[in-house]
């Protein structure tokens, strides 16, 4: 890992410890890092300012979904599983989003608008929407 993104991590570590007014734990620490490298860090850092003390502790308990599946972000039900014999993720995502999943790009998957709906709550975020007022990206 590059100094600069060490940094960087350690600054988003040191912001959620204060928010939070105690020490972040181990399994905190290991999520925060795994949730940060999902994220540009720079905006993980901005963001973390903004955050009430429940808004991190709903980011450091984030479900711990493996690296070679596809989980929902708010409830950690895990969507589809990388086939690596063919390096792609089983069922495939145009078939997940046509079940109701709701994929948004740069962070993740939802495996229905109820999740992400109560993802945006507890965050206190509000995704794109569509016409019909569902979450949704092209």
């Amino acid at each position: 890992m590059g100094e600069a993104l060490k940094a960087h991590r350690q600054v988003v570590s040191e912001m959620a410890a204060k928010r939070l007014g105690r020490p972040l734990t181990t399994r905190e620490a290991s999520c925060l890092e795994r949730v940060s490298s999902l994220m540009m860090l720079e905006v993980m850092e901005s963001e973390m300012q903004s955050l009430s003390p429940q808004q991190i502790e709903h980011l450091l308990n984030a479900p711990d979904i493996p690296a070679d599946a596809l989980g929902c972000a708010q409830c950690g039900r895990i969507l589809a599983q990388l086939d690596h014999s063919g390096d792609a993720f089983d069922p495939a995502p145009d078939v997940l989003a046509a079940g109701g999943a709701v994929a948004i790009p740069n962070f993740g998957w939802f495996c229905s608008q109820e999740c992400g709906e109560e993802y945006e709550r507890i965050r206190g975020t509000r995704f794109a929407r569509d016409a019909s007022g569902r979450i949704h990206y092209e």
